[in-house]
């Protein structure tokens, strides 16, 4: 199993000019160009005194320069810790303290959390974007020019650390491999069927697992990853710029996504029954029951037809002494007695009530 970095040195080698990442305004990288630019943070890196086995906190939205962190990191064999932007000065003091990081990364959402923490006052801080730099800032970092990198670890090198939402105790951090993410991204690629040069929306924090699966995913097939910094359900500001970005990232027209008609989603329900519905039409194509539209007798280890398929109306008509509810033949009789199964009894008259063998009264 390849580690992170190589398994990115590979889409660079295979696709160099393909686009990779796409952020705001006007940031669009392809592969080769976001190389260079992680290459130079990864220096700047080494020069602030991180080294591998380091833990780095990043308290993000998810931006282009989180995506690039995050790669960076793993060409320098530097555990990424990413925090949930919304954590508190409390939270934040727990994490960084329990996870030893060394440095920490922070935005102008996350800025007065950080500046009220006091485990930050004793660690490297490093502003991105508007954010007011206390001390670093991440466009000094990534400004510089590096040569190209080579990863400086290999798979059972731990990758990411992430921390739990902390419902029932405090937040617990799990750490997890190159190997083991370079897996999961392979399982999530082969899963949702992704072609070569996929494009996703960034939806997913990249502090949760979904968010950091989609990122690695997009870099084993060559495929771009779409930044959306914040996402809400409801009330969510579709602005012209960044409508215009999205059509512009996943090829469509600005038209084609401001004038196309909301379409419902329908049901779970709804999706079982259209199914359903369609099902008739496929049969001539099938092996299903020509007699009675079931389907085709599946059988159990036993060789025995199941349950369902011995209820069928063609399984009666062809094998009336098998199927269920059929009378029982003289020898296939429970008691081992000879004459057929008896009536059952009419229930709309009263019941004879036995007092002797043999014997009723009405």
């Amino acid at each position: 199993m390849l580690d992170l970095g190589t398994s990115f040195l590979a889409s660079v080698a295979r696709d160099p000019e393909a686009l990779a990442i796409v952020g705001d305004g006007d940031v669009r990288l392809t592969y080769s160009a976001w190389y260079k630019i992680i290459s130079a943070l990864v220096t700047s890196f080494d020069e602030i005194g991180l080294a591998p086995g380091d833990h780095l906190v990043t308290v993000l939205q998810n931006r282009w320069e989180a995506a690039t962190i995050h790669w960076a990191c793993q060409f320098a064999g530097i555990i990424i810790t990413p925090l949930n932007w919304r954590s508190t000065a409390e939270e934040l003091d727990f994490c960084v303290d329990d996870s030893e990081a060394k440095a920490i990364v922070y935005e102008e959402i996350s800025a007065a959390a950080v500046r009220s923490s006091r485990q930050a006052h004793t660690r490297a801080c490093i502003a991105v974007g508007a954010a007011r730099a206390q001390g670093l800032s991440l466009d000094q970092l990534i400004r510089g020019s590096a040569d190209d990198l080579c990863p400086r670890v290999d798979a059972e090198a731990w990758s990411v650390m992430l921390y739990t939402s902390g419902t029932t105790a405090r937040p617990k951090g799990v750490p997890r491999r190159h190997r083991a993410e370079r897996a999961a991204a392979l399982a999530h690629v082969a899963q949702n069927l992704y072609a070569a040069h996929e494009r996703t929306l960034g939806v997913m924090p990249l502090y949760h697992t979904m968010g950091v699966r989609s990122l690695l995913a997009m870099s084993l097939v060559g495929g771009a990853f779409v930044c959306l910094p914040r996402f809400e359900a409801a009330g969510a500001p579709m602005t012209d710029a960044l409508l215009r970005r999205l059509a512009d990232a996943f090829s469509l027209s600005y038209s084609s996504i401001t004038t196309a008609p909301r379409k419902s989603i329908p049901s779970p329900s709804t999706r079982m029954r259209q199914q359903s519905l369609a099902r008739p039409a496929a049969r001539a194509s099938t092996n299903w029951c020509a007699w009675c539209g079931s389907a085709p007798a599946r059988r159990r280890k036993s060789l025995r037809p199941t349950w369902k398929a011995r209820s069928s109306p063609c399984f009666r008509a062809t094998n009336p002494s098998r199927a269920i509810g059929a009378a029982r033949t003289p020898m296939q009789r429970p008691c081992g007695r000879a004459g057929t199964s008896p009536a059952i009894p009419d229930m709309s008259t009263p019941m004879a009530i036995s007092s002797s063998p043999g014997a009723s009264t009405t």
